[in-house]
């Protein structure tokens, strides 16, 4: 038991401290990849803003949410409003509500719970506060996925295809309207890609932490 009790002490502990040190990298790095990632010229900003506001409102108001993946995401909510309430990475053994403070260490990587555990903490915990994380995560990686085009091909054009087809690709549209962990960890792993692009493939020597966020983006996003 003392040891079941470390674990899920150390596992939220330890997610925490990777995803302060993923955003401490990101912050650290984001003037050097900052030409690089954006769009250049009035009419290829206006078409990224567009696609990403159109990403955003099919998965907001088009795309129909609920529960795809259904005993992993109660275990997901399960997991995330223990780590409010305890601070501690654990799901209770039954398919029933409970109220106790103890059950089994989840067969997952903590990652996507415990983000979902900040979006219970400041608001509330809640399926649909889960499915409008992963609207938003989706959302996101579209963003993510121009730059990875442009990057690729050194083309704004190229990113912009790259953010459409993503924009309303049928299976990340099913996806984001859930709350599995897909969306999170389609998201870091492109980030993850991103990274080390930028790192082979420009002549940004001194970008700072690219490989840093290759490191690091296995952990939280399984």
């Amino acid at each position: 038991m003392a040891v079941q009790l470390f674990f899920e002490y150390y596992t939220v502990s330890a997610a925490c401290i990777v995803y302060i040190t993923m955003a401490c990298l990101v912050i650290y790095s984001i003037f050097d990849v900052w030409s690089v990632i954006l769009p250049k010229g009035r009419w290829n900003v206006l078409v990224l803003g567009v696609i990403i506001l159109l990403a955003a409102s099919i998965r907001l108001f088009w795309v129909q949410h609920g529960h795809q993946v259904f005993f992993d995401e109660f275990y997901h909510l399960d997991a995330a409003s223990n780590i409010v309430k305890h601070f501690r990475f654990f799901i209770h053994t039954n398919d029933l509500p409970n109220l106790s403070n103890s059950g089994t260490l989840p067969p997952y990587m903590p990652g996507f719970q415990t983000l979902l555990a900040v979006v219970f903490y400041i608001f509330e915990a809640s399926a649909k506060n889960a499915f409008l994380l992963n609207v938003f995560l989706s959302t996101l990686t579209v963003a993510v996925f121009f730059s990875i085009g442009k990057t690729l091909q050194g083309k704004d054009r190229d990113g912009l295809i790259l953010a459409g087809i993503l924009c309303i690709h049928p299976l990340h549209l099913q996806f984001s309207g859930c709350a599995n962990l897909e969306p999170a960890s389609l998201l870091f792993n492109s980030v993850a890609v991103l990274a080390i692009l930028i790192k082979s493939l420009t002549t940004l020597k001194t970008s700072r932490c690219a490989w840093h966020v290759h490191m690091l983006h296995n952990y939280p996003t399984m």
